[in-house]
């Protein structure tokens, strides 16, 4: 295996296996690279490659598309690839790395507590954002989020707006108390998002929950990505998201504090999804009523079921959970 440097330690990583857990459109598995369709973006034509392990002229994990549209995703090294290919900020990739491969585990934070004098006031970091922001990028449209099925008026509601230089979509994350905690950037051409670097870390909310408090709801989908539950809103369904497959103690806790009873766990018909519903029902399976609902055959998420009738027709069908039938385990 190759050796990579992250965060300071020399590690062993297997590249290929890492690789071999997503999907690649039009693969090529040769004996030192990796060319495939890129990741990044939608296109016909395999442009993309990652180079598997050194070579004269590369380091292993290195990749490139010489079709990018953006130079951010034009190449780099192989952990903001995995980054993004996992749905993560580079640090938890990089812990996950080191954790499986070097045996080394994220530094816990510290248990000291200091007792400041009484007379010194630490100051407390607001969160969220100035609303600002998010104004001025919603008084640009594009059509990219209304042909995937998003309605005006569940646009409008969302505050989602356009960012004309980067050509991306923005959507902003509010809390139930109507804070911009951060806003997400989409691609117009491909698959490439970000955060907002002023904004809060996603990994301790959930998209949607400003609604949930808003309707006073006692249900909801919970879903990966921000668009399919935009979609299912403006199918007239209640929704909530992730914004990636991992589902944490303190998402969790965001969900035991509201009103939510029941949670309808919208996964992706994928590996990313069972990984997403098993940490669900570990944090939850005591506090709320669970439900699982089923896709159609070929269809990946919620999204690519264009019939209204139909979606309403997959979340009524939704069934409870056996629990006997799921492993609960600390590693999903």
């Amino acid at each position: 295996m190759p050796l990579l440097e992250i965060n300071g330690h020399e590690v062993n990583v297997d590249i290929r296996e890492e690789l071999e857990a997503f999907d690649w459109r039009q693969a090529r598995w040769e004996s030192h690279r990796l060319i495939a369709s890129s990741p990044f973006r939608y296109e016909q034509h395999a442009s993309f490659y990652v180079y598997l392990e050194d070579t004269d002229t590369a380091k292993a994990g290195f990749w490139g598309d010489s079709g990018a549209l953006n130079t951010e995703y034009e190449k780099g090294g192989f952990l903001k690839l995995l980054a993004f290919l996992r749905g993560e900020d580079v640090s938890e990739t990089a812990n996950y790395l080191l954790d499986k491969y070097g045996g080394i585990k994220a530094k816990p934070r510290s248990s000291l507590k200091l007792r400041p004098h009484p007379s010194f006031k630490i100051p407390r970091k607001e969160i969220g954002m100035d609303w600002t922001i998010a104004e001025e990028l919603a008084k640009l449209r594009h059509p990219y989020l209304e042909g995937r099925g998003i309605s005006r008026n569940v646009l409008l509601n969302c505050k989602c707006g356009y960012d004309a230089q980067r050509k991306a979509v923005s959507i902003p994350w509010i809390d139930e108390r109507g804070r911009l905690l951060t806003i997400k950037f989409r691609t117009i051409y491909g698959k490439a998002f970000w955060y907002h670097e002023d904004g809060e870390d996603i990994r301790a909310y959930l998209w949607g929950m400003n609604f949930i408090y808003e309707y006073k709801l006692d249900w909801a989908v919970l879903v990966e990505a921000e668009i399919d539950a935009m979609y299912l809103i403006s199918c007239g369904i209640p929704a909530i998201a992730a914004g990636n497959k991992y589902f944490n103690e303190k998402r969790a806790d965001i969900i035991k504090k509201s009103p939510i009873k029941r949670i309808i766990i919208g996964a992706d018909n994928d590996a990313a999804g069972d990984v997403m519903k098993n940490q669900v029902i570990r944090h939850l399976a005591s506090w709320v009523n669970l439900q699982e609902w089923t896709l159609p055959d070929g269809k990946k998420d919620i999204n690519e079921v264009d019939d209204v009738e139909q979606v309403k027709e997959i979340v009524a069908a939704s069934k409870d959970i056996k629990m006997q039938h799921i492993r609960l385990s600390a590693d999903v």
